[in-house]
């Protein structure tokens, strides 16, 4: 067993925020789709969407990326850290 003791918090931060940024793309699309659907009129064209939600998920992806890491190195100094199993490919 090896125990991951540590996390790096910008690391961690870049890939929650590309992971979200993902999530946003899909929950855009979504919310293009219904706009659609339903003949949605907002001040701002659909396609704007596919930009926003994205960004906006990014953007929030990272920051909590980064709460989550240092939290996580606080907690695991505290009480150790999480327990993974290796193996050899």
């Amino acid at each position: 067993m090896k125990v991951l003791k540590r996390v790096g918090v910008l690391s961690a931060a870049k890939i929650l925020g590309l992971l979200s940024a993902f999530m946003g793309v899909v929950v855009g699309g979504v919310y293009v789709l219904v706009g659609l659907a339903i003949g949605r009129f907002f001040p701002w064209p659909l396609w704007a969407d596919l930009i926003i939600w994205p960004l906006g998920y990014a953007a929030l992806g990272f920051v909590f990326g980064a709460i989550y890491a240092a939290l996580y190195n606080l907690g695991a100094g505290w009480v150790g850290g999480i327990e993974i199993e290796l193996e050899e490919a």
